[in-house]
C-alpha cells in the first residue's frame, strides 16, 4: 500500500524508559523513515527531547505501549515520562494510541517470533536499514542494550499499522 492510500499518515512510536526513549517514525504502512534512541540526562531533558521529536516529525499518531500497574515497566519515572509524552502530543492535537502487551505478543507470535530478540531479528530482516543496529542476543546475566528500545518502538508501530490495516500483516506489501 502506498502513502497516498493511507492518507499520508505519519506515525511516531515511542518506547519510554526511565532514562531514555526509543523512537520509530513511519509514513504510510511500510515506510520506516527514522529510528533512534534519545537519552534523558536530567528531568528537564524529557520534555525538551519529546517536544523536539514531535515538532520535527509532526506525526498524526503517537503510539506507545500501555503500562499495566503491576508490570515490571511500571516504574514511577517511566510513568512520568509517558505522561509528559501524552501532554506534549495532546498539546499538538496528535492522536495517542496505546498498544497492549497481548496485542504485541499475538501479532509477532503469528509471525513466528515470540522472544524480544526474535522480534528484533524479524524487524531487522524486514527493515534492512536496522540490521547493523541489531544487538547480539543477550545472556541471562547481561543487561538489555539501550538500542533494544528502538526495536521495541518499531514493533509498536508495526502492530499499530497492522491493526489499522485490519489485522493483516502489513509487511507483506513491501
Amino acid at each position: 500500500m502506498t502513502t497516498r492510500a493511507t492518507g499520508g499518515i505519519r506515525v511516531l512510536a515511542l518506547d519510554m524508559r526511565p532514562k531514555r526513549a526509543g523512537y520509530a517514525l513511519f509514513e504510510g504502512f511500510v515506510h520506516l523513515l527514522d529510528v533512534g534512541v534519545v537519552v534523558f540526562r536530567k528531568r528537564d531533558d524529557v520534555n525538551a527531547r519529546l517536544k523536539s521529536l514531535l515538532d520535527t516529525y509532526r506525526p498524526n499518531v503517537l503510539v506507545m505501549r500501555s503500562i499495566q500497574q503491576n508490570s515490571r515497566r511500571s516504574n514511577p519515572e517511566t510513568r512520568l515520562n509517558v505522561r509528559t509524552a501524552r501532554r506534549s502530543a495532546e498539546h499538538r492535537s496528535t492522536t495517542i494510541v496505546e498498544i497492549r502487551q497481548e496485542q504485541l505478543d499475538s501479532h509477532f507470535e503469528s509471525l513466528g517470533a515470540s522472544s524480544k530478540h526474535q522480534i528484533a531479528s524479524f524487524l531487522a530482516r524486514t527493515f534492512p536499514e536496522l540490521s547493523h543496529r541489531l544487538p547480539p542476543k543477550r545472556k541471562l546475566w547481561q543487561s538489555e542494550r539501550a538500542r533494544m528500545s528502538m526495536f521495541d518502538a518499531v514493533s509498536y508501530g508495526v502492530v499499530y499499522l497492522a491493526l489499522l490495516a485490519g489485522n493483516k500483516n502489513v509487511l507483506d506489501n513491501q
